[in-house]
């Protein structure tokens, strides 16, 4: 209930506060949602997915003196993350502090970076909150530091600061291997910088789908170098594409491409977001063959959805013809493919008992009552083989 109870907070203060109103009360009751959403965060106890193996694994990293003696880029993760885990257990060793930790830094950098993107900064916060939130603060908790690094880097590339630019990258990396995709990315922007053409598009689904061997192949020789990217590019290659994961990446695109039918009314609105949303479709796309590529993809969603929100706040600059209707279609695209994300049937990791993904984040425990939930905790231990690695 607690999410909940969230929820229809954010709902109020999205349709009270981004209106005409005094800038001192929205400027307290945002802080207040920063703050809602840090806490809940902290307080959880044993709730989500791959944050239990970090959990387990908390007391066993290195202290700040253990990490003299150690060859930090010989280990099994990026060093910044032993630094980051050190740093906490100087300060207080105990896990929550960590939560409390990484929560501040993710919800610090997304709730800065609203603002900056869209007018309609508590609307941000609501789809922040529904979309990523949970997956930002529970699963990716490293590559969630590389994401949020790369959207401070990602701006950058348009002031041409290339330097700073490549310097937040490599810290981005030095959490998590697969950010060294971020390197390639002002090529990328380069080469995606207007909206993509429909006969672009049709060569991306194409090449998606007729040849991922090949393009697994380039990908490999590119990042062969890296033992953990190789590993992880290997282990997405050899999942099956199942009904319920093709289905989820078709409505992941729809939205996509609408958003990139309508900027090519208007190019210059939203340039910046332009490119994001172009890289953001092509690897929803590869991933309907390369699930690898639904990983890289975190590194665009929140321009994505920034770009949705001003698309249909600047409705009229895009003259959208019945607007009331495209954008009921694009809301419901993006809701049904999160409802796939969240029923996915995980009974094989529950001993065959009825099992949900959801069943990762509900119910909510709180260390002010530490319950240990025997669902969330088999899907953990009998898929950790899966997910320890990312």
């Amino acid at each position: 209930m607690v999410y909940l109870f969230v929820l229809v907070f954010l709902i109020i203060c999205a349709s009270l506060f981004d209106r005409n109103v005094d800038k001192r009360l929205k400027k307290f009751f945002y802080i207040a949602v920063y703050i809602v959403l840090i806490l809940l965060m902290t307080l959880r106890f044993r709730v989500g997915g791959d944050v239990l193996y970090y959990e387990n694994t908390f007391p066993f990293m290195p202290s700040l003196a253990e990490l003299a003696s150690m060859n930090l880029f010989e280990q099994t993760y990026q060093p910044l993350w032993y630094v980051l885990n050190a740093l906490v257990k100087s300060v207080y060793d105990d896990f929550t502090f960590f939560q409390f930790v990484h929560a501040v830094i993710v919800n610090t950098a997304v709730f800065f970076l609203i603002p900056r993107y869209t007018k309609l900064r508590f609307l941000g916060v609501l789809v922040y909150y529904i979309f990523f939130y949970l997956y930002f603060n529970t699963e990716i908790l490293r590559e969630a530091l590389a994401v949020v690094l790369f959207l401070f880097a990602y701006p950058l590339i348009f002031k041409k600061k290339y330097i700073q630019y490549f310097l937040l990258c490599f810290c981005a990396y030095l959490f998590h291997a697969f950010a060294m995709f971020t390197f390639f990315v002002p090529l990328l922007v380069y080469l995606f910088r207007k909206p993509i053409k429909l006969h672009h598009m049709g060569i991306i689904a194409v090449v998606a789908l007729v040849a991922p061997s090949l393009i697994l192949e380039v990908i490999l020789k590119i990042f062969n170098f890296n033992e953990y990217v190789a590993r992880q590019l290997r282990y997405y290659t050899e999942l099956e594409v199942n009904l319920n994961g093709l289905i989820r990446n078709v409505f992941d695109a729809v939205p996509i491409l609408i958003i990139i039918m309508l900027q090519q009314k208007k190019k210059r609105i939203d340039p910046i977001l332009i490119p994001a949303v172009n890289l953001y479709f092509v690897l929803i796309i590869l991933s309907i063959t390369l699930a690898g590529s639904a990983r890289l993809a975190n590194y665009f969603v929140f321009f994505f959805y920034m770009a949705v929100i001003n698309t249909f706040v600047s409705h009229s600059d895009y003259k959208i013809p019945n607007f009331r209707a495209v954008l009921a279609t694009v809301a419901f695209f993006l809701m049904v493919s999160k409802g796939f994300y969240y029923i996915r049937d995980m009974s094989q990791y529950n001993n065959r008992y009825p099992a949900r993904f959801y069943n990762i984040y509900l119910p909510y425990h709180s260390i002010f009552d530490p319950q240990i939930d025997r669902t969330r905790e088999n899907i953990f231990n009998n898929s950790m083989e899966e997910n320890v690695t990312k």
